[in-house]
């Protein structure tokens, strides 16, 4: 069973929509909405809205729609981490090349939750020219982000990181440096 999208779960109770007028809501409508609710104080509301807004994102995945696309870009800069990281994980699905230096500026966020997320949005957007970016995080003190980076690495085949995932062999984590062997296997086998 797939739960679908309803924007009437992340109607935030302060924004007033006439009933005639929720059937014609915009794409730009929904996506503002989202956004607002995402930013509320009430977990829950706040839950919905952040899986609402990945499934209205895979929906429209591929969209050349900036007026979707901009104010998430611009919602990477919010203090909530929580906001932060949905709209990260949305990029990823809508793959809109614009989205690329907005994430980039992310890869240093202080969560490292949206770290994590800005990697795989990286990986998705096949930005491998921001591969020696991520090889940055190979030595990030929490090990989700440093497996991340890894695993980033190997997906993006920019062999221009081969030395620093040489590097973290060396590491004591077992998961790191069994993603730096899988990655440098991969970027090998897409250099053939």
């Amino acid at each position: 069973n797939t739960v679908q999208p309803n924007v009437d779960d992340i109607q935030p109770h302060s924004v007033k929509i006439q009933p005639e007028k929720q059937r014609t809501l915009t794409t730009i409508d929904k996506v503002t909405l989202a956004l607002n609710a995402l930013r509320s104080e009430n977990w829950e509301l706040a839950q919905k809205s952040a899986r609402f807004l990945r499934e209205f994102s895979e929906k429209m995945r591929g969209t050349k729609d900036l007026r979707i696309i901009t104010p998430l870009c611009e919602a990477l800069s919010e203090d909530n981490w929580h906001v932060r990281w949905a709209v990260a994980e949305s990029l990823a699905w809508l793959q809109h090349p614009d989205a690329i230096p907005y994430l980039v500026k992310r890869l240093n966020d202080h969560h490292w939750m949206v770290q994590v997320a800005v990697i795989r949005a990286l990986v998705e957007l096949e930005a491998s020219q921001h591969a020696i970016d991520i090889a940055g995080l190979l030595a990030h003190p929490n090990n989700a982000v440093r497996e991340t980076a890894a695993e980033a690495l190997g997906a993006l085949g920019n062999p221009q990181v081969l030395q620093a995932l040489e590097r973290t062999i060396e590491m004591d984590d077992d998961f790191i440096r069994l993603a730096s062997i899988k990655a440098i296997c991969q970027i090998f086998n897409d250099d053939r």
